[in-house]
């Protein structure tokens, strides 16, 4: 039987060793300030760190250990705007949680900003021609 994966929790006990290893995987901070995870990447390009037995995404581990718990539901999204553009980065003061609905626009405005400005014109209203 599979065993359960713990949720981070904030505050929750880290020794030293794991916290030196943590940061012995971390870059120093690039043009944008992204701390990049030179360690094990995975599917898409997020960062994978081992903590007590188990796998968790590294930018989440991050957030949980240095920010606050992350609310059931709610997913980590490396924000734009504070200049992060690496699925890769740990920085916790470019991640923010969010609702996923919140985290997909947000992915989609960066992916198409010009997606509402470049909207094609509604075609007029077809009507009926009128009987002679």
């Amino acid at each position: 039987m599979a065993r359960v994966k713990p949720d981070l929790k904030y505050g929750q006990p880290v020794s030293e060793k794991d916290w030196a290893r943590f940061w012995s995987f971390v870059s120093t901070p690039d043009e944008n300030g992204c701390l990049l995870w030179r360690g094990h990447l995975v599917g898409r390009g997020y960062a994978q760190f081992g903590f007590k037995g188990h796998g968790y995404q590294a930018h989440r581990w991050s957030y949980s250990m240095l920010v606050r718990t992350i609310p059931k539901g709610y997913e980590i999204d490396h924000v734009y705007a504070r200049g992060c553009r690496s699925k890769a980065c740990v920085n916790p003061e470019h991640l923010q949680a969010v609702t996923p609905s919140e985290n997909m626009r947000r992915a989609y405005a960066v992916k198409f900003p010009n997606a509402k400005r470049h909207r094609p014109p509604l075609r007029p209203r077809l009507t009926p021609p009128e009987a002679p």
